[in-house]
């Protein structure tokens, strides 16, 4: 492997990491909303 592969595999490697990171804040974000909509449907 020369320089350049790796360095466009640890590109390759970071934006696919960014995009699971963008997914798992989606899904929090909608965790938490929910969460929120049966603390309500509780009281």
């Amino acid at each position: 492997m020369s320089y350049n592969d790796d360095k466009d595999f640890n590109k390759e490697l970071l934006e696919s990491l960014k995009e699971s990171v963008d997914k798992l804040k989606d899904e929090v974000q909608s965790i938490k909303e929910s969460l929120r909509n049966s603390k309500r449907k509780m009281v």
